[in-house]
Protein backbone atom coordinates (compact mmCIF):
# COMPACT_ATOMS: atom_id res chain seq x y z
CA UNK A 1 0.00 0.00 0.00
CA UNK A 2 0.71 3.54 0.28
CA UNK A 3 2.57 5.91 2.37
CA UNK A 4 0.53 8.52 3.36
CA UNK A 5 2.07 12.43 4.47
CA UNK A 6 0.38 14.51 6.49
CA UNK A 7 1.25 18.34 7.41
CA UNK A 8 -0.34 19.85 10.40
CA UNK A 9 -0.08 23.72 11.78
CA UNK A 10 0.16 23.73 15.45
CA UNK A 11 0.84 27.25 16.40
CA UNK A 12 3.73 28.63 14.24
CA UNK A 13 5.13 25.18 13.54
CA UNK A 14 4.56 23.26 10.31
CA UNK A 15 5.31 19.23 11.04
CA UNK A 16 5.16 16.48 8.26
CA UNK A 17 4.25 13.50 9.53
CA UNK A 18 4.46 10.18 7.66
CA UNK A 19 2.86 6.79 8.29
CA UNK A 20 4.29 4.16 5.99
CA UNK A 21 2.42 1.54 3.98
CA UNK A 22 2.90 -1.78 4.08
CA UNK A 23 6.25 -3.36 2.29
CA UNK A 24 9.09 -1.52 1.86
CA UNK A 25 9.72 2.33 1.56
CA UNK A 26 12.46 4.83 1.14
CA UNK A 27 10.82 7.39 4.09
CA UNK A 28 11.45 6.96 7.83
CA UNK A 29 8.05 6.99 9.37
CA UNK A 30 7.03 9.79 12.25
CA UNK A 31 6.82 13.41 12.72
CA UNK A 32 8.88 15.90 11.38
CA UNK A 33 9.47 19.92 12.15
CA UNK A 34 9.96 21.83 8.52
CA UNK A 35 9.36 25.46 9.67
CA UNK A 36 8.87 27.38 12.30
CA UNK A 37 7.94 30.66 12.68
CA UNK A 38 5.19 30.29 10.37
CA UNK A 39 2.49 33.50 9.46
CA UNK A 40 1.17 31.72 6.77
CA UNK A 41 0.45 28.51 4.88
CA UNK A 42 -2.32 28.29 1.96
CA UNK A 43 -2.63 25.47 -0.59
CA UNK A 44 -5.08 26.25 -3.71
CA UNK A 45 -5.83 23.76 -5.85
CA UNK A 46 -6.06 24.31 -10.06
CA UNK A 47 -10.21 23.62 -9.50
CA UNK A 48 -12.59 24.39 -6.90
CA UNK A 49 -13.16 20.29 -6.90
CA UNK A 50 -10.33 19.01 -4.89
CA UNK A 51 -10.83 15.44 -6.16
CA UNK A 52 -10.62 16.58 -9.63
CA UNK A 53 -7.64 18.74 -9.00
CA UNK A 54 -4.50 18.22 -10.79
CA UNK A 55 -2.17 20.54 -9.51
CA UNK A 56 -1.75 22.48 -6.45
CA UNK A 57 0.37 25.59 -5.01
CA UNK A 58 1.49 25.58 -1.75
CA UNK A 59 2.55 28.77 -0.26
CA UNK A 60 4.53 29.88 2.98
CA UNK A 61 5.44 32.89 4.74
CA UNK A 62 7.46 33.14 7.95
CA UNK A 63 7.93 35.92 10.39
CA UNK A 64 10.78 35.88 13.00
CA UNK A 65 12.86 38.54 14.53
CA UNK A 66 16.82 38.11 13.78
CA UNK A 67 19.57 39.73 15.34
CA UNK A 68 17.96 42.77 17.38
CA UNK A 69 14.96 43.84 16.36
CA UNK A 70 14.99 43.54 12.62
CA UNK A 71 12.30 41.37 11.05
CA UNK A 72 12.43 39.12 8.66
CA UNK A 73 9.63 38.19 6.19
CA UNK A 74 10.70 34.88 3.84
CA UNK A 75 7.90 33.56 1.60
CA UNK A 76 7.93 30.58 -0.57
CA UNK A 77 5.51 28.95 -3.42
CA UNK A 78 5.81 26.21 -5.23
CA UNK A 79 3.64 24.45 -7.36
CA UNK A 80 3.31 20.56 -7.50
CA UNK A 81 1.30 18.09 -9.94
CA UNK A 82 -0.48 15.05 -8.83
CA UNK A 83 0.31 11.49 -8.93
CA UNK A 84 -2.98 10.09 -8.88
CA UNK A 85 -4.44 12.06 -11.81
Amino acid sequence: TNDYVVYTLSGTTLNQITELGSGSSARYAGTKVMSQDVASLSFTYDTVDVTAATKVTISLRTQAVSKGSNMVDTQVANTIFLRNK
